[in-house]
């Protein structure tokens, strides 16, 4: 399975180099997607739903950690990991409180940020088994409720019973894109 990663970052240079070394070391595992700031970077999720979030903590439009928040009242399983220039007791505050899984200092040496991202894409994977675990528990609930509910609709059962983060997860990892569909309906990003 490729995962999806997204990597924002301002400085072009080290976008690149960034993506290149991913790239050549996990290329195989990986669909990157690259954003020069914030906005980008939101924009991006919200159309890719990535499972990995690489985040510069400074840039233009919205920082790094705003990005995480937004992502966080959206996703609470996505693996996040910041990248930044500054040894900041505050910024590494904050990523603890967004429950990053990383936070690497500029100048990275190439074996860390390897093992960091690993780590995401070992948690990524975590996250989709324990969700799609959850879907046969879902498909049980669809047979009770047409069984049961006669003239209600699902998407009305799905709204008053059943909306949790790892059901829908799961859903969307199934690419089950009707189910994403409804509930975008029923609570817009």
């Amino acid at each position: 399975m490729k995962y999806k990663l997204l990597v924002a970052e301002d400085i072009a240079a080290e976008r690149s180099t960034l993506i290149s070394i991913l790239q050549a070391h996990l290329g195989d595992s990986l669909s990157i997607f690259e954003a020069k700031d914030g906005r980008e970077a939101l924009t991006l999720y919200l159309q890719e739903s990535p499972q990995i979030l690489v985040l510069n903590i400074e840039m233009p439009g919205l920082t790094g950690l705003e990005v995480a928040q937004k992502v966080r009242e959206l996703d609470k399983s996505c693996a996040i990991l910041f990248i930044s220039d500054f040894d900041n007791f505050s910024y590494a505050k904050q990523a603890i409180a967004l429950r990053a899984l990383d936070y690497i200092l500029k100048p990275y040496e190439e074996s860390k940020l390897i093992l960091a991202i690993e780590d995401a894409i070992h948690h990524a994977a975590q996250q989709i088994g324990s969700a799609q675990d959850a879907i046969p528990n879902t498909v049980h609930l669809f047979t009770d409720f047409k069984e049961e509910n006669e003239g209600e609709t699902v998407p009305s059962f799905i709204f008053q019973h059943i909306i949790v983060p790892e059901i829908y997860d799961a859903l969307k990892q199934t690419k089950l894109l009707w189910f994403g569909r409804i509930i975008r309906q029923k609570n817009p990003l």
